[in-house]
């Protein structure tokens, strides 16, 4: 595969289907919200989507290295927490400091309740692919 075609897989598509989902988001945000003093611009939004987009794509790309799945998995939501948090203080007045721990506290059991379904699934089947593997002697022919 050509670096370029690797670059469009890896990166840029996970980030055009984050920056749509954020779209999204936006749209629904700003058509439910009747004070315009109290909403951030719609460029603003919309520059902002791209980029967080962006890091969040380049971040899922730890989850396509060769470490062990639980390891992937805890860097990813480290990573993927720190953004949260850097935009929770980015949005400074926005939000309670209380609002600020229960996105938190729903960020992480949202995680939670993906991340560990998924751990066990990769690891029963890793297992089960070790059981059904011929066994090769490393001892043999030496």
């Amino acid at each position: 595969m050509s670096k370029f075609k690797s670059f469009l897989y890896r990166f840029l598509y996970p980030a055009c289907l984050i920056f749509t989902v954020f779209s999204l988001i936006f749209y629904i945000a700003s058509a439910s919200l009747s004070s315009d003093a109290e909403t951030v611009s719609y460029a603003y939004m919309m520059i902002a989507a791209i980029v967080y987009s962006a890091v969040l794509a380049l971040i899922s790309l730890i989850l396509r290295t060769d470490k062990p799945a639980a390891i992937k998995v805890l860097i990813h939501y480290l990573l993927v927490l720190a953004t949260v948090i850097i935009i929770l203080l980015i949005a400074g007045e926005t939000f309670q400091f209380s609002s600020r721990v229960w996105i938190v506290v729903i960020y992480t059991a949202v995680y939670a309740a993906v991340a560990i379904p998924y751990l066990i699934v990769h690891y029963r089947k890793k297992r089960a692919e070790s059981d059904t593997a011929e066994y090769k002697s490393k001892f043999k022919g030496k």
